[in-house]
């Protein structure tokens, strides 16, 4: 049973195909308890099925994984991998509300 978050409500974070050969679409939405300094996603760790690591995704402000001032933060990131290959991620969601932030890690199918 996942433990109580002093700032995260809900969180969430799906794979699906993109819309060409080896893309993968990973969206995620995540709700703090209240307006939030910053919410979203810190990182994504792509892996393939078979387990092996491929490479992690970090926030920058061009990638749009995090938002300020929002209780909620929702969008998705397309990685591009090899065609026929099946991936998922590890995907790192955060909320910091008065300077207390906590994270937690969903793994997508």
């Amino acid at each position: 049973m996942p433990r109580s978050s002093p700032t995260l409500t809900r969180y969430g974070a799906v794979a699906t195909s993109g819309n060409s050969a080896g893309k993968i679409v990973i969206t995620y939405d995540v709700l703090a308890n209240s307006i939030a300094d910053s919410v979203g996603v810190s990182s994504m760790k792509i892996y393939k099925s078979d387990g092996s690591y491929v490479t992690t995704i970090t926030a920058t402000s061009l990638n749009g994984f995090t938002d300020s001032g929002v209780m909620s933060h929702r969008n998705s990131y397309t990685y591009t991998g090899t065609s026929g290959t099946s991936y998922y991620a590890e995907v790192t969601v955060f909320a910091t509300i008065d300077g207390v932030t906590d994270s937690r890690t969903v793994t997508t199918n």
